[in-house]
């Protein structure tokens, strides 16, 4: 949060991506107004008991410019790319936290039960370097490095995150 690089231990990423997956599921939870609470009650118990985390979520982590404070999610449909002449439809719901110059997300996505296991890519939806932008958390045994190569640099940086996968049919319209 205050700038300095560091390196990430596999404990330390557990601990950010836990924390980052509450702090998802509380913003789910804020607004259910016009929509149903995406994270499931069996999902929110897991993390409870700190047995699991959701199946396919992703955690990555980014430098902001700005010092600020912020959390933005949404919901959305996207198209599965598995290489296949026919993309199929997952729901998601992306939320993006920032605190002092760290920025991080939290992708979930619910798939059809076919894709259990295997594989997939979802587009996005803002071409970027997302690979010098951002780091992934729990993406390998080992530790990772922070800050990323390359910052979100302003308002507009913290935006383009918080939109790179709204190429789906956003649920919250």
């Amino acid at each position: 949060m205050e700038d300095k690089a560091m390196g990430l231990t596999i404990d330390a990423q557990r601990t950010i991506v836990r924390w980052a997956i509450t702090k998802a599921m509380v913003q789910d939870a804020m607004d259910t107004r016009n929509r149903s609470l995406f994270y499931t009650e069996p999902e929110r118990a897991a993390l409870r008991s700190n047995t699991r985390l959701p199946v396919y979520t992703n955690v990555w982590l980014g430098r902001s410019s700005l010092k600020t404070l912020a959390c933005d999610g949404f919901d959305l449909g996207v198209d599965i790319d598995d290489g296949t002449a026919v993309p199929e439809m997952a729901d998601g719901c992306v939320t993006t936290i920032v605190v002092g110059h760290l920025a991080i997300q939290i992708a979930t996505f619910h798939v059809p039960d076919k894709y259990t296991g295997r594989p997939f890519g979802i587009r996005h939806a803002i071409q970027a370097p997302w690979e010098h932008i951002l780091v992934p958390l729990l993406a390998s045994e080992g530790s990772v490095n922070w800050p990323p190569r390359f910052s979100l640099i302003g308002d507009e940086g913290i935006k383009g995150l918080n939109a790179r996968f709204r190429g789906g049919i956003d649920r919250t319209a």
